[in-house]
């Protein structure tokens, strides 16, 4: 591919980066989200086909593979209809409206469940003919919640590195091999920097990453507790990279660590060469650099790899009450589980963690570099634990903590500390929410 990159072509993708679920148009019905999609319900023999509110929020380039599996659902059969919404606010849609089925990371369902809001699906595995043991272990530390099941995984995510290979050889595996690269691109004359560490976006995932590999117990009663100076000196290793050992440019914009990954150095302006983030960027990094894409787990900065992780899971709403339809979720979920059929999601870029289905992906390599690639990292993701509002307890960690470490020059360990203090009240307060 050709070095110097279209910036009209990238700027058209951002659009589409960093949105969790992917980017793009809120609102889809799964008609909207692809060619060719769903229809009107169809008609069985015995009358109208029982229909199944579903809802999600793949809203990026995963949407269309999440639609084209629901299509194959219908097609399938007469007795059902599966009837998907794509939003990019579906947790509040489903909140507000009569859905029978979610799309929910794996950290809402413990803070769903006290809530009331989704149902245990012991006895659909057992009408589908699943059994949670059908799932990678890691699974189980969330699918399961005092002794029932609460959800059916579809994926696992980590966090993964990108990298530009008209630049990088091999991948740097620790800070040592980063830290070389970086004075190898020799940035303060090129303009081309090992990685980017953002204004705001996505941060939780380097923190919480960061604390893991270091062996950081953030457990407290409840919520999640930054307030020590071990993690104030951890959490300034982020600073450290910009202000010390230049593997990323200071002052950057809001997730300039994917931005300036597909563009380049032309007319001064950045460009990093490597891109901590999701598997869900795959698909709009690769249509910028095609071949010259490549994927590998995050370098070691502490202990031993770990990476903050999370993962996609089919939950039913409390409020689905009718036979019919709890039989209808039940036949969409054995339709699901086929090796053959989840491939359409590893087709997104997404990693399938039914373990019939890894098999098959792990088969093909070459086409599925991004699954293959977490699976080598499973054992090594670290989900956020069970806790009330544990997505919202990083909130503060994320919007304040990072802020300060990536805006302030003269920032020490100790001056970060009452930053953390807040970010541990915080977690408290929406622990007891």
């Amino acid at each position: 591919m050709k070095k110097s990159i279209s910036l009209l072509m990238a700027a058209a993708l951002l659009t589409g980066i960093l949105s969790g679920c992917g980017g793009g148009t809120s609102g889809q019905t799964a008609t909207e989200a692809a060619a060719g999609g769903t229809e009107a319900p169809k008609t069985g023999a015995s009358g109208d086909a029982v229909t199944i509110k579903f809802v999600n929020g793949f809203t990026g380039g995963d949407g269309g593979f999440m639609t084209k599996i629901v299509d194959g659902f219908n097609e399938s059969q007469s007795d059902y209809f599966v009837d998907m919404l794509i939003t990019d606010d579906h947790y509040t849609k489903f909140k507000s409206d009569k859905f029978d089925m979610v799309i929910m990371h794996a950290d809402w369902l413990s803070t769903y469940i006290p809530d009331g809001l989704i149902r245990p699906v012991d006895d659909l595995y057992e009408k589908a003919g699943l059994s949670i043991d059908d799932w990678a272990e890691v699974t189980k530390s969330y699918a399961q919640v005092d002794g029932k099941l609460w959800a059916f995984p579809l994926d696992n995510f980590g966090y993964v590195m990108f990298y530009n290979k008209q630049y990088v050889d091999t991948p740097p595996t620790n800070y040592q091999e980063l830290k070389a690269l970086a004075e190898k691109l020799d940035s303060a004359n090129t303009n081309v920097w090992a990685m980017g560490m953002p204004l705001a976006g996505e941060t939780q995932w380097t923190l919480m990453s960061l604390l893991a590999q270091y062996d950081y117990d953030y457990m407290g009663d409840g919520y999640l507790d930054f307030n020590s100076p071990e993690a104030a000196d951890i959490l300034m290793n982020v600073h450290k990279w910009i202000y010390e050992d230049g593997i990323s440019p200071a002052n950057l914009g809001i997730d300039d660590h994917c931005n300036l990954f597909i563009t380049t150095a032309d007319d001064n302006t950045m460009q990093v060469v490597l891109s901590m983030t999701g598997p869900w960027d795959y698909s709009n990094f690769a249509a910028v650099l095609g071949d010259d894409l490549g994927i590998a787990p995050v370098p070691v900065f502490g202990n031993h790899q770990a990476v903050n992780g999370s993962g996609h899971n089919f939950a039913v709403s409390s409020a689905c009450e009718d036979p019919a339809v709890l039989d209808g979720i039940a036949a969409f979920m054995k339709y699901v589980y086929q090796p053959d059929v989840l491939l359409n999601w590893a087709d997104a870029g997404q990693a399938p963690n039914f373990k019939a289905a890894m098999e098959a992906v792990k088969a093909q390599p070459d086409k599925y570099a991004t699954a293959v690639n977490t699976y080598t990292i499973i054992n090594d993701i670290k989900v956020l634990p069970t806790f009330y509002n544990v997505r919202n307890q990083v909130t503060n960690l994320k919007e304040t903590v990072w802020t300060e470490i990536v805006t302030n020059p003269g920032l020490t360990s100790e001056t970060l500390l009452p930053f953390l203090e807040k970010a541990t009240k915080y977690a408290e307060e929406m622990a007891e929410e």
